[in-house]
């Protein structure tokens, strides 16, 4: 047994709310701590949020549920993966009992730590572990399959033969907080991969983890960031027209860094257009998009628009002429095609076509005698 283990109480917990996803366990999850999936955000290891958005929801007035339809979907496939754990005891007997959570829970020696656990088991050995369970479709089971040789499947979303399912590090972040909530030595995570295949995977407790993130780095922006009403700085995953919405004819001077931000910016803009006058005598269809393209540092929109912030316009600081400007224009609309499969199926699968078929052309190194 860990010393972490050994020095916490034998209920290391408090129980803030019975049940989950109400009203009050929203306002408790709110104003009492980090959730587990929001320590994920903070550190990084997720595309469901960001430091700015956690600490947005964690200080403001109102009271949103940030939770979207493949989330709820999530939540009612959970009984359905219980069920099939249950009814299969000659599979998945070694997790033990299955018993109910708990409900929202608060860490006693690291209170900014909270977390719901999805279910708890009770195993053979009389030790009660969190059970983390997960739906995934097709697309998103690929990030849990490690190793082995390619799949047969041509989308990539199956194992190849050797592979190994494994958690990936969002999921990870989640279940080493749940056991620093529980003092728990491990924990289970039940996957339920592409409605084709249920994995049971578990994971160690890392006191290391524990320590040097959730600790330390959870805590200080709980007890910093959070609690001292500081924001923490933009990230580029941070929905910048969200935070600066531009306020027409608004304008900022340079400052002599963030002149040289836009010298590099510039440069990197010529060399795109270089590019792209090498191949205006390739007249073929896509050829452009087949072209290499230069990729320069994505860091340098962002340096110049966080520093901008609501300006529309940069002046130089000796002419006090506009070098850069930052204006809005409307976007196209974009398809998010996962969220169309789950939630409309039917019109999915009726308008949304079968890839395509077709024999590429493709030259090799071979030479060609032509006399």
């Amino acid at each position: 047994m860990s010393t972490e283990l050994a020095d916490a109480a034998e209920r290391p917990y408090r129980i803030l709310v019975a049940g989950s996803n109400t009203p009050q366990w929203l306002r408790a999850r709110q104003a009492n701590g980090i959730g587990a999936s929001e320590s994920a955000a903070i550190l990084g290891e997720t595309e469901w949020g960001t430091p700015r958005s956690i600490y947005d929801a964690k200080t403001k007035d109102t009271l949103d549920d940030i939770g979207t339809d493949l989330m709820e979907f999530g939540h009612l496939a959970e009984p359905l993966v219980v069920t099939f754990l249950e009814a299969h005891p000659e599979r998945y007997s070694f997790i033990g009992r299955i018993i109910p959570a708990e409900g929202l829970l608060q860490s006693i020696r690291w209170p900014w730590l909270i977390g719901t656990l999805d279910r708890q088991v009770e195993t053979p050995a009389g030790l009660v572990v969190p059970l983390e369970i997960k739906s995934v479709n097709d697309f998103a089971a690929r990030e849990w399959w490690e190793g082995g040789e390619e799949s047969d499947d041509p989308f990539g979303s199956g194992p190849g033969r050797g592979s190994r399912c494994v958690v990936p590090r969002k999921y990870q972040v989640q279940v080493q907080q749940q056991m620093a909530i529980t003092g728990a030595p491990f924990a289970y995570v039940a996957v339920w991969l592409g409605k084709t295949r249920l994995e049971v995977i578990r994971v160690e407790r890392d006191d290391e983890f524990i320590q040097k993130y959730l600790v330390q780095i959870i805590g200080e922006f709980w007890n910093l960031n959070v609690r001292e009403r500081i924001a923490p700085p933009l990230t580029a995953d941070d929905d910048l027209w969200a935070v600066y919405p531009g306020e027409k004819g608004k304008t900022i001077v340079a400052t002599p860094e963030i002149l040289e931000v836009v010298g590099l910016f510039r440069e990197a803009k010529v060399d795109e257009k270089l590019i792209g006058q090498q191949l205006d005598g390739v007249k073929g269809k896509g050829a452009t998009k087949r072209a290499p393209a230069v990729k320069f540092e994505p860091g340098l929109k962002f340096l110049i628009a966080d520093y901008m912030g609501d300006a529309t316009e940069l002046l130089h600081p000796g002419s006090m002429k506009v070098i850069h400007t930052l204006r809005g224009q409307n976007t196209s609309r974009s398809v998010d095609y996962i969220a169309l499969e789950n939630q409309f199926p039917e019109a999915y699968e009726a308008c949304v076509g079968e890839p395509g078929w077709a024999r590429i052309h493709r030259g090799t190194e071979e030479s060609i005698d032509l006399d």
